[in-house]
């Protein structure tokens, strides 16, 4: 499969993307990271170097945030930057609000940000497999050619499952992201 052009970003004011092994986990997922090499440090962004990179995947999971919900009353001054609603990621509403600690900290939960992003980056490799209620996801779902004021963008969020080949599906069966049966009632984490 094709590897999506991602940016991910871990703070959003003032913009910055998150190093050390993030860069190496969206690559493992099966995406690009052109901006940092794995093992870099975090490092501040410039909105130009966001508009010349052009994302195809846009990750939301600013360090300050206690959870997406959080991130939603934060979007509005990052929609209201110049060519926001240009970049290849909006245009396709590919842009996903998730959870920092999937990212934040070594240890085995890595892993479940990195089986996160594969699904973000490509959810009809795994249609079975569903995010555990752990991990709450929203992903954009504006119809497209469609554009709102910044402050009215957090109304076109929803939470995303994962399962399904476009990963809008919560599925009732498969595995949840963390290894456990869904359909036993278990979550991911």
């Amino acid at each position: 499969p094709r590897r999506p052009r991602v940016l991910s970003l871990e703070g959003l004011r003032p913009l910055a993307v998150g190093g050390h092994w993030l860069p190496e986990m969206k690559a493992l997922a099966g995406g690009v990271d052109d901006l940092q090499e794995p093992g870099a440090p975090a490092e501040r962004l410039r909105w130009e170097q966001v508009l010349s990179y052009a994302p195809e995947v846009l990750v939301l999971s600013p360090c300050v945030s206690s959870s997406p919900e959080q991130t939603l009353y934060e979007l509005d001054r990052l929609a209201a930057q110049p060519g926001w609603w240009a970049l290849p990621a909006v245009h396709a509403r590919q842009v996903y609000l998730v959870h920092h600690v999937l990212f934040s900290r070594a240890g085995p939960r890595l892993v479940n940000g990195v089986e996160l992003l594969a699904k973000i980056f490509h959810p009809a490799l795994a249609p079975d497999v569903a995010m555990g209620e752990d991990f709450t996801v929203l992903k954009l779902v504006m119809e497209e050619g469609r554009q709102c004021y910044p402050r009215q963008l957090r109304q076109f969020f929803q939470p995303w499952g994962g399962s399904g080949p476009t990963g809008m599906e919560f599925g009732a069966r498969g595995v949840s992201v963390g290894g456990v049966g869904a359909d036993e009632g278990a979550q991911g984490g």
